[in-house]
């Protein structure tokens, strides 16, 4: 990064952290397991207080199963922390281009540089959302319109 900028590089997005995990009990790494999900948010929410999240990019494929169990874990975590309900908007770009397999974490990273950048908040085309996620009771919603949102601090050149 101090080589990007002393370079005068356009930097559009930095990582400040990771977190991945595999529960070894499941099938394969993409069968989704509510305490693998709780494990790894705990990780990622040690550096990252839940409380400043305005937006979370979620893996979010539309199916039955993932999406919910997703949705309990970042709810349980979210709640330890004492997020109110409905504060924080969650959208996954899956929804809108389909999963593209290994290239899906960048898809979603690419949207949230662009949020940023932009700082809205894009919209969730969604008539009828998974009862199963029960976002009601969560700390999250789906933002049926953009909307402001978070924007990042130029680290560089425009």
């Amino acid at each position: 990064m101090a080589a990007a900028l002393r370079d005068g590089d356009l930097v559009l997005g930095a990582i400040s952290g990771v977190a991945v995990n595999n529960d070894g009990r499941t099938m394969g790494v993409t069968t989704p397991n509510l305490e693998a999900q709780r494990e790894l948010l705990d990780k990622v929410y040690r550096t990252v207080d839940p409380a400043t999240v305005q937006y979370v990019e979620a893996h979010g494929t539309g199916t039955a199963i993932g999406d919910p169990i997703e949705v309990r874990a970042l709810t349980e975590v979210f709640g330890r922390h004492g997020v109110p309900r409905n504060s924080v908007a969650l959208g996954s770009v899956k929804r809108r281009i389909g999963h593209l397999h290994s290239a899906s974490g960048l898809a979603g990273l690419a949207k949230i540089i662009v949020s940023l950048r932009e700082g809205t908040v894009p919209a969730v085309a969604v008539e009828s959302p998974n009862p199963r996620l029960n976002l009601a009771d969560s700390p999250f919603h789906l933002p049926g319109t953009p909307g402001p949102g978070p924007t990042c601090r130029s680290a560089g050149p425009p």
